[in-house]
């Protein structure tokens, strides 16, 4: 508000000058206002007065006539006001040619590209995908950790885009992938069912289920034993599962592994199929290697390493050892850990079975029956079924499904076998009851169980037998008295039956209770106390034996005692001699039952001729040499071709469209959205010289400037077990080489002692777009896109479901995607609405600052490729070349008056004019935009796309998620890439086009600088130049004072003032726009608070409040003087109707009745003709004319209506030929009458030339009563100002006078204080004595 009073208060000052100097001090008026520039103007003033009167006088200093000399000045002035006004028409056509070129480009430009439907494409995605990450400027926008990216991606991109189809709505949506259904495939409910199928049955069951099925399917049969072990409690299981692989479905039949032990019936399509066995749970983590020797006898360290890749490997022989030997834990610990409960008689059974069960015949089936055996069948059309594929057990024994019956599988584990020395044992032997030294594991407490239920029976046996004889006794007695009251002669006859019944009842067994005599008469006859250690008692868990004398129950002390020819044993091999031997227990027993000797037999040593098969079992056996020959099927292929011919092609589906997957409604995402990151290497860091420092530094290392690191990272997760997505029975040695494994040394303990073995692991994660995931080498050169070269690319194609895009985010959380070289991360993508027909480019990054913000970033940028079809597109053409001719008009006309320039010789006037700059950067930029949009027309006229682009391999595979088809992947690439470019050529287009239009208004502001009305803006700013250069030369030396202590105080925690670019933002607009809210909190946290205060108020002071308002100042002054010179100017719209005005009566009206100021200029041309030149006439004084209906021209020239008649007529030729003839002028002197005769001669033909003269009169006339009243104005003030130059003198006089009386008192006061008295007074009297008079001349 100061600047403006203060430019207001100097406008007045300036105006009301005249009136104010009378009442100021005329001295000081007089110093301060006369100065050089002053005087001269008034000078100038007072001499344009004078000159114009003495013209007026017209007297003639070289003989000229007046009449002659006032003519010829008449025609001068006169076609100068007339050329003015010419001038003016031509700068408004000018203006108006430029500004109708001016709608035409904006007509143009608008039909090139539509703002609005762009807009309705880019703000849906503005809404819909930039909701969850922070909002700020351009540069503001941070985020704190990966986490927020991948929350992101998984809320705001997949769960958005992919989505999976409804099944059930009553759509078939085939677009989305719906086709007939069959199984877990399809949608039955919307597209019906697909019948070419076949149903499998599938039974698969591990040796434990076995045992039941071989009872359930003949009781004869020879089954394990005849026990039924599902009851067995496995608190560990392998978990066998299964799945089919189809290759016309490219998908596993089953969602889920589905495990064994179960028959299933499933609906499968022809084709080629593949049967997979899987071992869910690793085994060999779970049970202790000496566990393992305590049940099979494996010495630990020759335990086999588990090389299987996969956790959920089928058939490794380290998992087979392991898995034999919990199921041996599991079945000592079902006979013999006190499990059963010998109450029940299925228990009891159960137990007894164990005891009369060989151990080595258990021991080689159980190591013949690893994994899962059963069949793959069809129907055959009857009741029968037609086998598909046969599974067998795995044999860790090749044949040990039969146990003793192949002699070989008993020479296989004795080859095996291996010598005890050296071996922990220690470490392996069971635990034993204080009191028995029994193995307290599993026999001993089993056997202590039996003998507490027997006790306890034969305890109750014997009271139910006392109890029993008592009532006996009382019935007895009850009956005598019974038959004396009957008087019965035979009274006995009732005691017999009565006593029977009584007994029975009493001795009869409790309810469940499984104990009979025949089982007490079977363990008491067999010797069995407690005291007795019992047959294989001191053999480690495994060598449970039963008693040797079920068979014969002869009692034995040697082997010959036994009868060896008259027993067959059932155990034996087909064939086999039988025989039988003394048991450890001193009875006789079948051979089957001797293989431990030391354990086995009474001696210790198994009979050989009398058990040819018998002994050798050892105790100590190398897993190695046991496995050697394990082999073990995973995987079993079949084919089946029901309803096509084999080798035809079967597609379910049939050719499905293309998925259309949307990002927002109608904008349908075009490939896969595409992930890429660029990786910085880790090297030493450069920067740092404290050695301490460095040291510490180096131990991760610095980022690399200006580098990319091409080198694979990360794992994939499918193979990390902690990860979502792991999946164990994946092998990665099948799809992924050495090369590509992370290397892993191990220490790994052999007989030998430990060596360190260094071997591929889990596999690497990610890998360069140069490096072509099937051949495991960089792609061919053709393959690679270079402007991709180095950086790591990941799609997530369009056919995925939304479940696994889920998983594939997984991936790259579980992977590591991210980690310390990331430098930038990139998503990208390109959508396409057909309703609007525009493509969009998405681009969005994630910077990684080395300060440690993660800074982010958006890119939307539209485009169409069809420019030009349609009508729309038609009329585009249309206006495009209207534009291109009117930018060569203008080429042309700049050109020409740039020759006209040089011709002049006015080409350096003609290039100082800063317009003239405006008008040539307008054509050379309008032209480079041309040339863009001719490139962009380029580009999308050779558009092409695909119907899709498939560029992931398997979007269900089980590994290698993420792997690329090469061909497929450098499509999209050159496709993105060609949208990409498009849209920035046309981003670019539209830069230009911008500076187009900028120029255009720079242009049409120039083209009205001669307006006086309209050119306020331009002659402001020039009228203000000056002061305005040495403004800003202080302004730009403050301000950056402040932008840089700012940047000191406050960059290190406030993002405005992190830069000097940024600062200078910063503070320009807390100018124009003062808020403390923005920086107030932030400043004062960030510099101490005594610096903050003085900054900032400092800068309120000095910057905003004084510097500010000194430039609104200098602007303000100059508009008001601007304003001040042309207030009495006409106003445009006046201009613009008489232009209209004009031209509407030039083509309207004959030329009779009115002349075009283009005709007028030609009649004055031809009035000149023959007449002196101006420099002839320069000399002399006008004189002036009679007033009436005038033009005034300057130098008090005037032209009446009787003389423009003369002079828009043409002379005739002798008046022409006479004023050539003309070679000096002789003075005349004519009298007024010779005027008036000679003017009056002239009289108007007929009506229409009077009235043609008298528009002439009023288009250039003007009342001479102002002239005359601006100059007795002028010369008003020039007397005044005269007048104050005298009292300025007079009161300069005075102010004199009464100086010189003050020195002379000075003086009178110095000589009286220094001069003696006598002196003083004799000076005072010469000097009052009056000077004498001067001499007389000569």
């Amino acid at each position: 508000m100061a600047a403006q009073v203060a430019a207001v208060e100097g406008a007045r000052r300036r105006k009301g000058t005249t009136k104010r100097r009378v009442f100021e001090d005329p001295l000081a008026l007089f110093t301060a206002k006369n100065d050089v520039q002053t005087m001269g103007d008034r000078v100038h003033e007072l001499d344009d007065i004078l000159q114009s009167k003495v013209q007026a006088g017209f007297f003639s200093l070289d003989g000229i006539s007046q009449s002659q000399l006032k003519k010829e000045l008449r025609v001068e002035q006169l076609m100068v006001h007339v050329q003015a006004r010419i001038y003016r028409t031509e700068r408004y056509l000018r203006f108006f040619s430029v500004m109708t070129f001016f709608i035409v480009y904006i007509i143009a430009l608008f039909l090139q590209r539509t703002p609005t439907t762009a807009f309705m494409v880019e703000s849906s995605f503005q809404q819909s995908l930039l909701a969850s990450l922070p909002k700020g400027e351009e540069g503001s926008q941070f985020i704190s950790s990966e986490q927020d990216i991948y929350d992101w991606l998984d809320t705001k991109l997949f769960s958005q885009i992919f989505t999976d189809p409804i099944c059930g709505d009553g759509f078939c949506e085939r677009e989305k992938g719906e086709t007939q259904g069959f199984g877990r495939f399809g949608c039955i409910a919307d597209c019906g069912r697909y019948l070419k199928t076949s149903q499998l049955n599938i039974k698969l069951e591990d040796w434990v289920a076995s045992t039941k099925t071989s009872l359930l399917a003949d009781e004869t049969a020879d089954s394990f034993f005849e026990l039924d072990l599902t009851k067995m409690r496995r608190t560990l299981d392998p978990g066998y599962k299964f799945n089919i692989w189809s290759e016309t479905m490219g998908d596993y039949i089953y969602a889920e592994d589905m495990p064994c032990n179960d028959t299933y019936l499933v609906d499968v399509p022809d084709g080629k199929l593949t049967l997979h066995l899987y071992q869910t749970t690793k085994l060999s983590e779970r049970i202790d290697t000496g566990d393992m020797y305590r049940n099979i006898f494996t010495v630990p360290t020759t335990l086999p390493e588990r090389n299987a890749s996969s956790d959920f490997t089928y058939g490794d022989k380290r998992e087979a050892l392991a898995t034999q030997a919990v199921l041996m834990r599991q079945i000592n610990e079902h006979c013999w850990g006190g499990l059963l409960d010998l109450s029940v008689a299925s228990e009891q059974a159960d137990f007894l079975k164990c005891l009369f069960r060989p151990p080595a015949d258990t021991y080689l089936r159980a190591l013949g029956t690893y994994g899962v055996q059963g069949s793959v069948s069809i129907t055959n059309g009857t009741k029968g079924r037609v086998s598909m594929v046969d599974v067998p057990f795995c044999g860790i024994v090749n044949n040990g499904v039969v146990g003793l019956k192949d002699l070989a599988n008993k020479r296989q584990v004795v080859a095996a076998g291996m010598s005890c020395a050296g071996t922990r044992r220690a470490a392996i032997e069971p635990k034993r009851d204080e009191k028995t030294n029994l193995d307290m594991s599993y026999f001993a407490v089993s056997k202590r169980k039996v003998f507490d239920n027997l006790e306890r029976h034969e305890e109750t046996m014997a009271q139910s037998e006392r109890l029993a004889d008592s009532k006996i006794r009382a019935a007895r007695g009850g009956a005598a008295k019974v038959a004396r009251w009957m008087d019965s002669t035979k009274p006995a006859r009732l005691s017999p039956a009565l006593d029977r019944e009584l007994r029975r009842r009493a001795v009869a067994p409790a309810p469940g209770s499984a104990l009979d005599q025949r089982t007490i008469d079977l363990i008491r006859g067999n010797g069995w106390t407690w005291d007795s250690k019992g047959p294989g008692v001191g053999r480690h868990l495994m060598a449970t034996v039963t008693p040797g004398s079920l068979l014969f129950g002869q009692t034995c002390t040697a082997h010959a005692d036994c009868n060896t020819t008259t027993t067959t044993d059932k155990y034996m091999a087909v064939g086999a001699k039988g025989g039988a031997f003394c048991s450890a227990v001193g009875k006789c027993d079948q051979c089957s039952f001797c293989q431990w000797d030391a354990t086995d037999a009474i001696d210790k040593t198994c009979p050989v001729a009398g058990c040819p098969e018998s002994g050798s079992f050892p105790t100590c056996i190398d897993g190695t040499k046991l496995t050697s020959s394990f082999l073990c099927r995973e995987t079993y292929d079949f084919e089946l071709w029901q309803h096509h011919d084999k080798g035809a092609a079967v597609s379910v589906g049939g050719v499905l469209p293309a998925q259309m997957v949307y990002v927002t409604p109608f904008n349908r995402l075009v490939g896969p959205v595409m992930l890429s990151q660029r990786r910085r290497p880790l090297q030493r860091c450069t920067s740092i010289f404290n050695p301490t420092v460095l040291q510490f530094s180096n131990i991760t290392g610095c980022q690399a400037d200006r580098l990319y690191d091409p080198t694979p990272y990360g794992f994939d997760p499918v193979f990390v077990a902690t990860s979502s997505v792991y999946n164990g029975k994946v092998d990665p040695e099948r799809v992924y080489v050495p090369s590509e494994r992370i290397n892993k040394t191990t220490e790994v303990k052999t007989t030998g002692g430990t060596v360190f073995v260094t071997e591929s692991a889990t596999p690497m994660g990610f890998f360069p777009h140069q490096y072509d995931d099937f051949t495991a080498q960089t792609k061919p050169d053709a393959l690679i896109s270079p402007s991709q070269l180095n950086i790591f690319k990941l799609f997530v194609d369009n056919r995925v479901s939304a479940t696994r895009a889920n998983e594939m985010l997984s991936y790259l959380i579980d992977g590591g995607y991210v980690d310390e070289q990331t430098h930038t991360v990139f998503v990208e993508l390109v959508t396409f609405n057909p309703n609007l027909n525009h493509f969009c480019f998405l681009k969005f990054e994630f910077n990684w600052v080395q300060g440690g913000n993660i800074q982010w970033d958006w890119f939307f940028q539209t485009v169409y490729v069809d420019i030009y079809s349609g009508i729309r597109g038609q009329a585009q053409v249309v206006v495009e070349v209207l534009c291109i001719i009117m930018l060569s008009i203008n080429c042309i006309s700049q050109a020409r008056d740039m020759m006209r320039a040089i011709r002049t010789f006015s080409f350096g006037d003609h290039m100082a004019d800063i317009g003239n700059w405006y008008d040539i950067m307008h054509l050379v930029v309008m032209w480079v935009a041309w040339s863009y949009w001719a490139y962009h027309y380029n580009l999308t006229s050779n558009f092409k796309m695909e119907n899709s682009y498939p560029v992931l391999v398997d979007p269900g595979a089980n590994a290698r998620w993420f792997a690329t088809n090469s061909t497929q992947e450098k499509l999209y690439l050159d496709f993105k890439i060609d949208v990409q470019t498009a849209a920035d050529s046309l981003a670019a287009y539209s830069a230009i086009t911008s500076c187009c239009i900028i120029l255009f208004i720079l242009r049409l502001v120039k083209g009205l600088d001669f307006q006086e009305q309209m050119g306020l803006i331009t002659r402001t700013i020039s009228e203000a130049s000056y002061e305005l250069v040495h403004f800003f030369v202080l302004f730009i030396v403050v301000f950056m004072g402040y932008v840089c202590t700012g940047v000191l105080l406050f960059g290190h925690q406030v993002k405005d003032m992190s830069t000097i670019s940024k600062s200078i933002i910063f503070l320009y607009f807390q100018i124009v726009a003062f808020d403390d809210t923005q920086f107030w909190g932030s400043f004062s946290h960030a510099a101490p608070l005594w610096a903050f205060y003085l900054w900032v108020w400092t800068y309120m002071f000095v910057v905003w409040l004084i510097l500010f308002n000194i430039l609104l100042a200098i602007l303000i002054e100059g508009y008001v003087r601007v304003k001040a010179e042309s207030a009495e100017a006409r106003g445009v719209h006046t201009d613009v109707m008489d232009l209209i005005s004009h031209w509407c009566k030039s083509w309207m009206l004959p030329s009779k009745l009115f002349m075009s100021d283009a005709r007028l200029a030609e009649c004055l041309e031809r009035q000149k003709a023959g007449l002196p030149s101006t420099s002839q006439l320069r000399e002399a004084l006008m004189s002036s004319i009679a007033e009436s209906m005038t033009i005034h021209l300057a130098g008090g020239i005037e032209v009446d209506e009787m003389e423009m008649l003369a002079l828009v007529r043409a002379p005739d030729a002798a008046t022409v030929t006479e004023r050539q003839k003309l070679i000096r002028f002789v003075p005349v002197k004519k009298t007024g009458n010779e005027d008036q005769e000679e003017e009056g001669k002239l009289e108007y033909r007929d009506e229409d030339e009077e009235t043609l003269v008298q528009d002439l009169m009023v288009r250039y006339g003007d009342n001479p009563v102002d002239a005359e009243a601006q100059e007795e104005e002028i010369v008003d003030h020039l007397s005044t100002e005269a007048l104050v130059q005298t009292l300025a003198m007079f009161r300069a006089q005075q102010d004199a006078g009464h100086k010189i009386e003050k020195m002379e008192w000075q003086l009178d006061r110095i000589c009286a204080e220094v001069l003696p008295a006598d002196e003083a007074t004799e000076i005072k009297q010469r000097a009052a004595k009056p000077p004498p008079p001067p001499p007389p001349p000569p």
